[in-house]
């Protein structure tokens, strides 16, 4: 059943307009029964005590072309992150050099694919642009190596602007 804000409310309520102070800090699970201040304490605890969100992000304008028909490493597209479960993405803009050439980017987490992140795209023209991406959901133990690579069918396929986007979640 919806809430009307207007009656279903009480904006009197202590946690909503008042300063926090008391607030405890701590690094636990938010609950159904916490209070609002409780719910803040500890969502503020699992940021600062580095269980919560982490990120990497690793740019690159360096172009790149790409001939080979087997995974090949792209330029500057490697992290070794701390341990946790990411969600990693890649994405960069590419200039096809042949009719009909499919371009596939990956994943690899040391020197194995991660299957569910392979994505194919087809060059329809020469010199057609093209957006690439891949995307993935892998744990990493804090020295495995996440590495983004690229093969192409025939051809040549250049990559320029690119980025490598690792976000970890928990613990």
């Amino acid at each position: 059943m919806a809430k009307n804000i207007y009656t279903d409310f009480n904006f009197n309520d202590q946690d909503l307009l008042n300063v926090l102070t008391g607030i405890i800090f701590a690094n636990s699970a938010v609950i159904g029964t916490d209070s609002v201040r409780t719910a803040i304490g500890k969502l503020q605890g699992q940021l600062t005590s580095g269980s919560g969100i982490t990120y990497y992000y690793v740019p690159s304008i360096i172009s790149q072309q790409i001939t080979s028909t087997t995974d090949v490493a792209i330029t500057s597209m490697t992290a070794t992150p701390i341990a946790g479960t990411y969600l990693c993405l890649f994405n960069t803009t590419g200039l096809s050099g042949a009719n009909n050439s499919i371009a596939s980017i990956s994943f690899y987490k040391n020197a194995a694919i991660i299957n569910d992140s392979v994505r194919h795209t087809t060059a329809h023209s020469a010199n057609e642009a093209q957006s690439y991406q891949t995307s993935t959901v892998v744990t990493m133990n804090g020295t495995d190596i996440l590495t983004a690579r690229a093969k192409v069918s025939s051809g040549t396929i250049q990559f320029d602007q690119r980025n490598l986007v690792l976000i970890r979640f928990g613990a």
